[in-house]
């Protein structure tokens, strides 16, 4: 398995939406563009993309080519990344990825349980990581934050709002879920981000690169992972 190849292609929201879709079904590429607001075209160079990877194959049937994910190969995936599919424990599906990251990007992946348990919340969000990028007391993505008029305090009051949560804290020891989103972005997009972005080792900065690419594609993760 290209490693390498691998984290590119799940270093985009696209392209894990895709994979999700084709998990324990096969689908055409008309069928899975019927997903996204992007042209046929484009679906198709994500699956290239993701069948050059090895983790899509296909196969033809009468006129239709009917992709599937290759479940073998994502079984290898997820031993390195961590599940990308299911709910997860507390402990952040990071793999192998927390030992390549700055101490403050370590910090990062544990403050965001701890403020997604501070305001309530039944599962850690993506919501949460941008909490956690802006209640460091440095880092790359904490300066760019408030230097664009972002702060923790308005970020969280907007997070309550959008997403729920309340002002009464969870038991800092409860065990709570990763939503879907969050788990992609911490398992895959961070590391793609920093291979795309020749970092050898992932920083805040990284992170929220990889945060905000998750949002500008709008990715809202597969059907009722919460």
């Amino acid at each position: 398995m290209d490693v390498q190849a691998v984290f590119l292609a799940l270093a985009d929201p696209t392209r894990r939406r895709i994979l999700q879709l084709l998990s324990g079904r096969e689908l055409a590429a008309g069928e899975i563009a019927q997903h996204f607001e992007v042209s046929w075209p484009t679906v198709s160079r994500h699956l290239s993309v993701l069948k050059g990877a090895g983790l899509v194959s296909s196969r033809r049937s009468s006129r239709q080519v009917l992709y599937r994910l290759d479940q073998e190969v994502m079984a290898t995936v997820t031993d390195e990344l961590g599940s990308i599919g299911s709910t997860a424990e507390q402990e952040p599906p990071t793999g192998r990825l927390a030992g390549d990251a700055t101490e403050q990007a370590r910090d990062v992946f544990r403050r965001c349980i701890e403020e997604a348990l501070n305001i309530g919340a039944e599962r850690v969000g993506t919501h949460h990581l941008l909490l956690a990028l802006l209640s460091g007391l440095e880092g790359t993505a904490r300066t760019v934050l408030t230097r664009a008029g972002v702060s923790f305090e308005r970020a969280r009051e907007v997070a309550i709002t959008l997403f729920g949560g309340t002002e009464c804290p969870h038991d800092r020891f409860r065990m709570i879920p990763f939503e879907w989103t969050c788990k992609a972005v911490i398992s895959g997009g961070i590391r793609g981000q920093a291979i795309k972005s020749g970092h050898r080792v992932v920083g805040t900065g990284v992170q929220l690169l990889a945060l905000l690419d998750e949002v500008e594609r709008g990715d809202t993760g597969p059907p009722g992972a919460g």
